[in-house]
């Protein structure tokens, strides 16, 4: 399990490197302070508006060497840190704010939450020096629950996207909900498009536009999470986690296990 919070400020030593921010499966929340932030997220130069939220995916690769002319906060958490139910493990998999194709998203000029976030950093850092306490541990988890909300509430309405790509986001997001809540007894996409009055073809745009990847990839990629999560936090058999998620026998899972897990 981890989770840490660190200050980036133009005064300190830059104590913060790449390595130890780079890890297999850590998610990264960047927090941007009054000024312009500057950084590389892989290998792209980005300009962070003052007062942002950055979310940015296990897989992305963030470059510190421009951080010591920028002042921030970075978030960071692992899946088993996050993930205090199926909910939060599905949820953190598969949103959208880590999972973009581009590796991060950029929530800018939050302006209207300033006073909260400064709170809730305070908060963390003091969760962080009395992590070892399970209190401690449960209002870190759920600060930065607090920072993820934050992200998705304000993409409702995309900064700088053109009506298309809006209503892309939200398809996208839509789909996913309806994912969570009957994947693991609905695996046709007709009950889907059902469910979301949509033609096959225009959620294809959809998830493709957004996350370049078909509509079937992600019902089966939600199985493998799912199936996944029930492993390792029950102690359930792979044939009674097939049951329960609706498959006839396990050879029909394995295949789309042996499919999507290499993903």
């Amino acid at each position: 399990m981890h989770f840490d919070i660190k200050k980036i400020s133009r005064q300190n030593d830059l104590a913060i490197n790449s390595k130890s921010i780079n890890k297999k499966s850590i998610y990264r929340i960047l927090l941007t302070k009054e000024t312009q932030f500057q950084c590389f997220i892989d290998g792209e130069f980005l300009h962070i508006p003052n007062y942002s939220l950055v979310y940015i995916s296990p897989a992305a690769e963030v470059s510190t060497t421009t951080f010591e002319r920028s002042e921030g906060y970075l978030l960071s958490f692992s899946s088993s840190f996050y993930s205090k139910s199926m909910n939060d493990h599905l949820f953190l998999h598969n949103d959208l704010l880590f999972n973009a194709k581009k590796g991060f998203t950029i929530v800018p000029n939050l302006m209207d939450h300033i006073g909260y976030s400064e709170f809730n950093i305070s908060l963390l850092e003091r969760a962080t020096v009395k992590f070892s306490c399970d209190i401690y541990r449960d209002l870190a988890h759920n600060l930065v629950k607090q920072f993820v909300l934050i992200g998705n509430l304000e993409l409702l309405s995309p900064y700088e996207c053109n009506q298309l790509e809006g209503e892309d986001f939200m398809l996208v997001n839509y789909f996913k909900n309806c994912l969570e809540r009957y994947v693991t007894k609905h695996k046709e996409l007709g009950f889907y498009l059902k469910k979301l009055n949509l033609k096959e073809e225009r959620l294809t745009m959809a998830t493709q536009t957004v996350l370049d990847k078909k509509p079937m990839d992600l019902i089966y990629e939600f199985i493998v999470k799912e199936f996944n999560w029930r492993l390792k936090f029950t102690s359930l058999s792979v044939r009674d986690i097939a049951d329960k998620l609706g498959f006839s026998n396990e050879k029909e899972l394995q295949t789309i296990l042996y499919k999507y897990n290499k993903k």
